[in-house]
């Protein structure tokens, strides 16, 4: 047999939903640091309606910096938690809350192991409350009552099911590093 193998990469490909908006909600937190030192958060989400409910959507985080202030307002503000001046959270405020969050794809190469990966990640200013939230004729039909995480699914895998929603375009943020 002869094949030739120079156009096939060694990928390893996470991107479970089509680029677009979905509506999700906080199944973990996980506290951590980033390698500045600060304090994160990061952000288990799964889509909660539609056809692909239950599926994984991505891991986020929250960064508690100076530098991080801004997207971590913006993030807080479509949850609709109040940022008026001083707040004082736990991670605990954010498990079931939903959000409409932009999914697409990015290929990196993972620092330790070399593999490419790709993964579904959320841009810079890719939240806004959740339409269904707001009462503002959200265009996913089925609500799913947010439960605790199935911890025996692989997390990057294949879970549940689920639609892409409907949202304003013109959202496209700035990169935005995977975990």
């Amino acid at each position: 047999m002869r094949f030739d193998f120079t156009e096939i990469h060694d990928t390893d490909d996470y991107v479970n939903l089509e680029p677009g908006w979905y509506t999700v909600s906080v199944q973990e937190v996980r506290e951590g640091r980033t390698r500045e030192g600060d304090p994160r958060w990061g952000l288990l989400l799964r889509v909660s309606e539609g056809e692909f409910a239950g599926r994984f959507a991505a891991w986020d985080g929250i960064v508690w910096s100076d530098r991080g202030a801004q997207r971590a307002k913006h993030v807080l503000d479509a949850f609709e938690l109040d940022t008026r001046g001083e707040v004082e959270l736990e991670p605990a405020d954010l498990l079931g809350r939903t959000v409409d969050v932009q999914l697409v794809p990015e290929e990196y190469e993972h620092p330790v192991t070399g593999r490419r990966q790709r993964r579904n990640r959320i841009p810079y200013s890719g939240y806004a409350v959740a339409r269904s939230a707001s009462g503002s004729g959200h265009s996913c039909a089925a609500e799913v009552a947010v439960g605790a995480p199935d911890r025996g699914q692989q997390v990057d895998g294949w879970g549940g099911e689920g639609e892409s929603c409907s949202h304003e375009p013109g959202l496209d943020g700035t990169h935005s590093a995977p975990f």
